[in-house]
């Protein structure tokens, strides 16, 4: 049987496995959830990075745009099935000019801890993957996109020494 450790989720979407599940981990029924063209000029949209946010949730999802072009939006939904996902990619603010820099932008991850969100993805520099940064951004709010604080995290086997 899953279970969650934490703060109790009650709102959380919640279907029970079928009975033919041999994992402890499955998928929805009804996946996918997002339709590709949710957003005006998406090609296609990825929801790995969702959490509860006041009473519903909040994500940061890739969307690739019809060039093919990845990068990272705001979504929200009361539900956690039905999303309205941003048109406008997230506008970075704060004191780290480096991170507003991009290429692309994908792998999202966010998780509340204490008082704030910490959000997490991969920033295409100099080319295709592995020669990427992941960005750590903390911030306070889901909204404004300010920045409180950043780090850079060299990965890859070809990342540039910053």
């Amino acid at each position: 049987m899953a279970k969650i450790i934490g703060k109790d989720l009650p709102n959380i979407p919640w279907q029970e496995p079928d009975g033919t599940e041999k994992l402890p981990v499955w998928r929805y029924k009804e996946n996918p959830i997002i339709e590709r063209f949710a957003a005006k000029n998406s090609n296609s949209i990825f929801n790995s990075a969702v959490v509860p946010y006041g009473d519903g949730f909040a994500g940061v999802f890739r969307c690739d745009s019809r060039s093919i072009s990845m990068d990272i939006f705001p979504g929200f939904s009361k539900d956690g099935i039905r999303w309205e996902i941003s048109d406008e990619p997230i506008a970075l603010q704060g004191a780290c000019p480096e991170v507003a820099k991009r290429e692309f932008r994908y792998d999202p991850r966010v998780c509340f801890i204490e008082d704030r969100y910490y959000v997490t993805w991969c920033n295409g520099y100099s080319g295709i993957p592995p020669s990427d940064w992941h960005i750590l951004m903390i911030f306070r709010l889901f909204i404004n996109w300010k920045m409180h604080s950043c780090r850079l995290i060299a990965t890859g086997c070809c990342s540039p020494v910053r």
